[in-house]
């Protein structure tokens, strides 16, 4: 008995050996496990950290991406930390919390994501790791490592027909032209692995619906992946391989009925600009298979950065609007552009078509070549664009210090359409995107439409532009629709990062809602005021969505509207929501944050000063009570 009891025993632990040899300390760890020991002296952006099959390495690389310095910090062999003074020529010795907190705050929150859903992440060639070690055998996978599988077999899938996805390695890697055949080995290889990823998404979706990626739910993200294949099939002139990926029943009709808001509130023959997944990809799908709206260009400010969708849309769209000629946006032209601050030449206001023919021409600008990319200079950072009228006031805005290949390409868009068509820009595109177009957009639903005069008018509270409050009523209350919302699990923590996709949606379309309730308050219309409101409620229920305590401004404009019955009732909700958070991090045993404590301040005190006015007691003591759990 006791030899089977020994022999079972080798066995549990080989086992579970094998099993520690994958499970290395997560990326937050090692960031702060490194500066608990080094002082680094060099530039922080410089410094970046690779999960790799044989354990964590930190390195220091140059302003292309190139690594000058690289070590071993924490070994799989050993599990052990490793000194990397030697290696590292500017870690010295000694603990810096300073650094720590700069690094987390920054640099670290770009890769957090991929750190933890890939088992290996950071360094070229990561990709075939990934899939030559954990590509097959999909059952015997964690959740994570699947999704890892997914997210590694696309972009090695990309390689095969495009170089300017970042530093793959990849010995068959090619790079053609957009909208041209390329090698049937080529696409045949990129159908492999994408097909790889589809199927690793799919498995994860039947095995687990509920779980969540950084786009949404994972059938979202399996969808995503399906209209992906066919957009980069369609750029090679594969449309019937492309085709197939539309066949499979992608989406779920809340993601649908999200994606056709935005196509519903843009103009006819409209462009629209877009930034993520979600607000791009079911767009793609509603106008290549229900043929949907398909008179909207639906372009992606993301993707723009990228020479082989410029080439794309160029070829596919006949009217596409450009000033600046295919060769000079080509791969590796005009990646950056960089503004000439010599104090010598003074940057002056330029209308757009001189900057665009300045930038066309290098007229009188150095032209720089570093490393593999043409770095041209922008001859000003001032620039003014003339109205669609002459006695327009036009938009005129202070550019960055740079731009990136994506806005330059708005610009060139901009000067190329002219305002023949409509331009707007979804509501989930950043201000950082519109390089200061946003002082120049009207709300009009999901969408902002971009006007001829500025709109800022000061407003700085606004959740989004300024309301075209007519045509966003209008829009809200007859043209938007979310269908099927998912039910979302009881919310306890106020990080909104936690939430699902599908709430952070419906959380971002109440502030809608509220942003017109405003500016209706502010022209006196009570009764439209509540109608809105009303159909809020109606369109994202409570039961489907429950409101967060930041919707707490709904409950106050029911009071300001006169409807004091309607304000109990969501400020009921939002105290709870309140509570609930409270409670959690007492029942934890951890304090409650600062910066809760402020915003749930701001809050109580803003929904007391009406239900004391209404005499609202039973809601008033609550308040009270919330209040003095912070004395």
């Amino acid at each position: 008995m006791r030899k089977y009891l020994l022999i079972l025993f080798i066995l549990l632990t080989a086992s579970t050996w094998s099993v520690a040899q994958h499970q290395m300390p997560s990326y937050k760890s090692i960031v702060q496990s490194f500066f608990e020991k080094y002082n680094y002296k060099g530039k922080m952006h410089q410094l970046q950290f690779a999960k790799k099959t044989d354990g964590w390495y930190v390195n220091v690389q140059d302003m292309h991406g190139k690594i000058k310095e690289e070590a071993l910090f924490w070994s799989k062999d050993d599990g052990k930390f490793q000194e990397v003074k030697k290696a590292i020529s500017q870690a010295e010795h000694g603990r810096s919390l300073k650094n720590q907190k700069n690094y987390l705050s920054t640099h670290y929150k770009r890769y957090a994501y991929n750190m933890s859903r890939c088992p290996y992440y950071g360094y070229a060639g990561w990709e075939y790791d990934v899939i030559n070690e954990f590509g097959k055998r999909f059952d015997q996978q964690p959740d994570t490592i699947l999704e890892g599988v997914g997210r590694a077999a696309s972009a090695y899938a990309m390689s095969f027909l495009r170089k300017d996805y970042g530093p793959v390695k990849n010995p068959d890697a090619a790079h053609f032209p957009a909208y041209q055949k390329v090698p049937s080995k080529n696409v045949n290889q990129f159908i492999k692995y994408v097909n790889l990823a589809i199927d690793a998404y799919g498995t994860l979706a039947k095995r687990n619906p509920g779980y969540e990626t950084i786009v949404g739910d994972i059938h979202t993200k399996w969808s995503n992946e399906n209209v992906y294949a066919w957009q980069v099939l369609m750029s090679v002139q594969e449309e019937k391989k492309a085709m197939k990926y539309l066949e499979k029943d992608l989406y779920s009709p809340f993601i649908l009925s999200f994606a056709r808001n935005f196509l519903d509130h843009c103009d006819e023959n409209a462009i629209l600009f877009t930034r993520g997944d979600n607000d791009t990809y079911p767009l793609w799908y509603l106008q290549q298979k229900e043929e949907y709206r398909t008179d909207i260009k639906v372009l992606n400010t993301s993707l723009l950065n990228t020479a082989y969708y410029n080439e794309m849309l160029r070829a596919r769209y006949q009217d596409f609007p450009q000033f600046l000629p295919d060769q000079k946006i080509a791969a590796n032209k005009c990646n950056f552009v960089l503004y000439d601050n010599d104090p010598k030449k003074p940057s002056k206001p330029m209308n757009l078509l001189d900057f665009m023919t300045a930038i066309k021409d290098d007229k009188g600008r150095v032209v720089e070549q570093i490393s593999k990319d043409t770095i041209y200079t922008l001859p000003t950072k001032f620039l003014h664009i003339p109205g669609e009228e002459k006695s327009a006031e036009g938009i005129s805005i202070v550019l960055s210090r740079y731009l990136l290949k994506g806005q330059l390409m708005l610009l060139d868009i901009l000067a190329g359409n002219d305002w023949k068509a409509p331009i707007y820009f979804a509501t989930t595109v950043s201000k950082g995107d519109m390089m200061g177009l946003d002082e120049y957009g009207l709300l009009e639903g999901t969408v902002t439409r971009l006007v001829d005069y500025s709109t800022d008018m000061g407003q700085t509270n606004q959740l989004f532009s300024t309301s075209n409050v007519d045509v966003l009523y209008e829009n809200l209350m007859e043209n938007f629709k979310l269908e099927a919302i998912p039910v979302s699990p009881k919310r306890v923590i106020y990080d909104r990062s936690v939430q699902s996709n599908a709430d952070r949606v419906c959380q971002n379309s109440r502030r809608l809602f509220q942003q017109l309730a405003r500016d209706l308050l502010q022209e006196g219309d009570h009764a439209r005021t509540i109608k809105l409101l009303d159909r809020a409620e109606e369109l994202i229920p409570h039961k489907k969505s429950p409101y967060h305590y930041l919707d707490f401004e709904m409950a106050i404009y029911y009071y300001q509207a006169d409807a004091p019955e309607k304000g109990a009732k969501i400020a009921q909700y939002v105290i709870d929501h309140l509570k609930s958070i409270n409670d959690h991090y007492v029942q934890n045993g951890n304090l409650v944050p600062v910066r809760f404590k402020n915003i749930k301040t701001k809050i109580l005190e803003g929904l007391q000063i009406p239900i004391e006015k209404h005499q609202q007691t039973t809601l008033l003591s609550q308040i009270k009570e919330l209040q003095g759990e912070d004395d």
